[in-house]
């Protein structure tokens, strides 16, 4: 009895596992999908699992950048200052095919080649956190913390693409594999009404932006 009811278990899991993977087979890119967000927000692990479930190639803007000398080297910021417009005819050589687009600049393609762009949101003080954890140098941990607290990103989106192409997603306190299905579930369902641009607003959390800055810098001396 026991034998037969792992036996039933076992092929209930089976027949799951093939249902979620011709599920995700059936998600037809007709265009690119841009994930971008300030950098700690979970952009890369995000693309990488999304390009692997939706079987589809993935391609990483700052790959683009170093190999093909796109940007010049900023040492006081510790960043690569990139012409977007040269990385974006870079980018049509490259590309055959609809992928997962894996950018912290948001208006990496032009709009026609572009199904959906999701912001990855993240708390801005969880972000500093990780970010000092990187050992980043302090002006550019409150560029990136500062951005994210304006939803600087999210504009720059919205300006360049519209409304109707790009959703937000608070990633705060979800797991990889949560926000995943997420993405997969608005680009099955076209439903993007909870997930419009600017329904995140950090400055209702934080609503004095010196003081914030002040708590950030407070963590980065006591780390």
């Amino acid at each position: 009895m026991v034998k037969q009811l792992k036996s039933v278990v076992y092929k209930l899991y089976i027949l799951i596992l093939i249902m979620i993977r011709r599920s995700d087979r059936a998600i037809m890119l007709q265009n690119c999908i841009v994930i971008t967000g300030s950098p700690g927000t979970g952009k890369t692990l995000i693309s990488r699992i999304l390009s692997k479930q939706l079987q589809v190639p993935l391609i990483k803007a700052t790959e683009i950048v170093i190999r093909y000398k796109l940007g010049s080297y900023d040492p006081e910021s510790d960043t690569y200052d990139v012409d977007a417009e040269e990385l974006r005819r870079v980018l049509l050589k490259v590309l055959n095919a609809p992928a997962i687009i894996d950018s912290v600049i948001p208006d990496i393609l032009p709009q026609e080649f572009v199904e959906l762009v999701v912001v990855l949101r993240l708390d801005p003080m969880i972000l500093a956190r990780r970010l000092i954890a990187r050992n980043w140098k302090v002006k550019k941990i409150l560029e990136n913390v500062e951005a994210e607290l304006l939803g600087i990103i999210t504009y720059e989106a919205v300006e360049y693409y519209g409304l109707e192409k790009v959703v937000e997603i608070d990633t705060t306190g979800k797991s990889p594999k949560y926000l995943v299905e997420e993405i997969k579930q608005i680009i099955r369902a076209k439903n993007l009404s909870e997930y419009r641009p600017f329904t995140v607003d950090w400055l209702a959390k934080y609503e004095d932006p010196m003081k914030f800055r002040k708590q950030v810098l407070a963590m980065i001396n006591n780390y």
